[in-house]
């Protein structure tokens, strides 16, 4: 098995270069996905926290500590790099770059490179004083929307293309890397409303270049908001899962969810073709997305393009579907007055296709980092199989299992997909990772084709 380790830069300014390599490297980790920007501790909590709050995570807490053994740390992040203004002439945004005396993240990469380590950069999205509201995705009531913890802006904007565009070329002729990882490229559903975007100009263009009828999909999601205002008592769609109880909700809204992934396999092939030209075409792009079923509505297609040069990778994070439960209750229950929070949990678990015997709000927070958490671990393994079960080629197939909370479950984790038959496992992320999970990695790791 091939495993792939998420680590970000400051754990190297933490621990030292040296030292995290040879404790890699010392438990047969020698491929990294490396997240590129340099950490300036603030201590102000307004800024970025370290660990990330997925607005109610205050649980989350590092468990490997930074910096003098703190577990969570306040400050603010920039590119070593210098932006080259030529690649950024068709878009208003740029990197959040600081100048420093040298680049850190370049004696990292070096030094992988010394050592015969693969490096994957991941590419952060949001750019240098986030995105311009016109840029943002639209309901179709015309609401401007910022999709919560991603704070994406809609997929089919050329401002915001053009920028994804630019900062890809940037970093591959900065750094030379193997592999470039680029999250979100997708419409993402951490809230229920976030699967009836986007009416921009932009997607409504889009829409009728693919011969779709906008008025179609606007009748499709007043549809799917009248029907949850007419629900009293809340309804269980117990056995129907996500894509029956869609089309229960509204038989014609499958057909958005169809835009969606071609509008993401069309960016996909964009970039793709674009870094091609630029000279980079030895370097592959990793696409990252939600899970199943979740990922039927955000339109990234596991089958889109699944090449050398461009893989889908499915993210595996259980604390994430707990919270999804509660976040889509507590939405829904807004939607309908009449129906609570709560009676909608029953209802949300079926949509999402997980399992968990709580039917109480309140347990569906996020767990402590010894905590299993809501979401029994069963669901996991069914989408985890699911996954590999769906690809086409079974040797070259990956997901993204995370390294958050208890040993035993991490363990078990890995078990489970070594006899679904992964070849290839990313690892998120380093920060989550005690030394005993890392050194049980060392069971897993072997040969196999990336």
């Amino acid at each position: 098995m091939n495993i792939d380790m998420f680590i970000e830069l400051v754990v190297f300014q933490s621990e030292g270069i040296a030292n995290v390599f040879d404790f890699l490297q010392k438990n047969g980790i020698n491929y990294i996905t490396l997240s590129p920007q340099y950490f300036i501790e603030t201590g102000d909590t307004q800024d970025l926290r370290l660990p990330p709050l997925d607005l109610d995570g205050q649980s989350r807490v590092l468990e490997r500590p930074l910096f003098n053994g703190k577990r969570v740390q306040y400050g603010k992040k920039y590119f070593c790099f210098q932006p080259d203004e030529t690649l950024y002439q068709n878009t208003t945004y740029r990197p959040n770059c600081k100048k420093f005396d040298s680049d850190f993240c370049m004696e990292v990469v070096q030094e992988a490179r010394r050592r015969n380590i693969q490096v994957s950069l991941f590419m952060p999205n949001v750019p240098k004083n986030g995105y311009q509201k016109k840029d943002m995705p639209i309901s179709c009531d015309g609401k401007q929307i910022t999709p919560k913890i991603s704070n994406e802006a809609c997929r089919n904007v050329e401002n915001v293309i053009n920028y994804y565009a630019a900062l890809m070329k940037d970093l591959y002729q900065t750094y030379k890397p193997d592999e470039i990882m680029l999250d979100w490229m997708e419409f993402t559903n951490y809230f229920f409303s976030d699967n009836l975007i986007c009416f921009c100009d932009s997607c409504k263009t889009k829409m009728e270049r693919y011969g779709y009828s906008v008025q179609e999909f606007e009748n499709s999601v007043q549809e799917i908001y009248t029907w949850v205002k007419e629900q009293y008592p809340a309804p269980v769609c117990e056995g129907l899962g996500w894509d029956m109880i869609w089309k229960r909700m509204s038989p014609g809204i499958s057909a958005l969810f169809e835009f969606k992934r071609k509008s993401c396999d069309e960016l996909i092939a964009r970039l793709r073709s674009e870094l091609d030209i630029f000279g980079g075409k030895a370097t592959r792009l990793l696409f990252t997305g939600f899970g199943p079923p979740m990922n039927r509505s955000t339109g990234l297609n596991p089958s889109c393009n699944n090449s050398e040069t461009v893989r889908i990778q499915l993210k595996s994070y259980r604390f994430h579907w707990g919270l999804m439960v509660r976040w889509y209750s507590e939405e829904l229950a807004t939607i309908n007055c009449k129906t609570s929070a709560n009676d909608w949990i029953p209802f949300v678990k079926n949509l999402l296709e997980v399992e968990d015997s709580s039917s109480t709000l309140t347990d569906f927070t996020m767990p402590e980092p010894n905590e299993f958490g809501p979401i029994e671990f069963v669901s996991e393994c069914n989408k985890v199989k699911q996954i590999f079960e769906d690809s086409a080629d079974k040797q070259r197939v990956s997901v993204r299992l995370h390294g958050y909370g208890p040993i035993d479950l991490f363990r078990n984790r890995m078990q489970f997909a070594k006899e679904c038959g992964y070849q290839n496992i990313s690892i998120q992320r380093y920060g989550y990772l005690c030394d005993e999970k890392i050194s049980l990695l060392q069971e897993y790791v072997g040969e196999g084709k990336r």
